[in-house]
């Protein structure tokens, strides 16, 4: 929502440029963190009410459009229709975008309320498919999920052996910076937050800077 803004990109350029010596993705780091501010500020300007927003849009447009009815050849309301238009087609976008992100956060929230009941479940299951009995390589009987824990680790030991194969290593190729990039542009703009709060869609955006 925030890449769609016209003012994204020149905000983005302003953040201080980290050129010390040292790791990049330290520098990196201190960038992002440069951009929380004014990025709130930005939600906050212009995001911050945005289905009310949806919803003048769509009322200025609707009177354009009933005046231009009256005066079809007014040039005037002919550009004024084509600007609305342009409009409330962003602040759509933008709330469509805004309402995918809600549904996501809810789903994950009412997903959570079965876990207890899930986990019980499983535990249940769980218990009745162990193995409470079981015999060893003497055919003798044992019992108990320690013993039979045991016996299981031995047999399968002595299956795969202790002797060490010979194992052809991964052929490690090197990767270049275009390559990273690749990888990064293929994730899809919808996909959740990195551990540093930036999604997909913002690294996408702001490469192409």
């Amino acid at each position: 929502m925030w890449t769609k803004d016209r003012g994204f990109k020149d905000l983005v350029k302003q953040s201080p440029e980290q050129a010390q010596q040292g790791s990049r993705l330290k520098a990196l780091k201190q960038v992002l963190s440069s951009l929380r501010h004014p990025l709130k500020q930005l939600n906050k300007n212009r995001f911050a009410d945005i289905y009310a927003q949806q919803v003048k849009a769509r009322e200025e447009l609707l009177q354009i459009q009933a005046q231009l009815q009256r005066d079809p050849s007014n040039t005037d309301l002919l550009q004024k229709e084509n600007s609305s238009k342009e409009h409330y087609v962003s602040i759509n976008h933008s709330a469509i975008s805004l309402t995918k992100q809600q549904s996501k956060a809810n789903w994950i929230g009412y997903g959570d309320e079965c876990s207890r009941v899930f986990m019980a479940r499983i535990k249940q299951r769980k218990v009745m498919t162990s193995i409470f009995h079981i015999r060893d390589h003497n055919n003798q009987g044992v019992e108990g999920f320690d013993a039979v824990t045991e016996v299981m680790t031995r047999f399968y030991k002595e299956l795969l052996g202790i002797k060490k194969h010979h194992r052809i290593k991964v052929d490690q190729q090197p990767f270049n910076d275009s390559e990273i990039k690749q990888a990064l542009f293929f994730i899809p703009n919808h996909k959740s937050l990195g551990p540093d709060g930036f999604n997909s869609s913002f690294i996408r955006q702001t490469g192409k800077i």
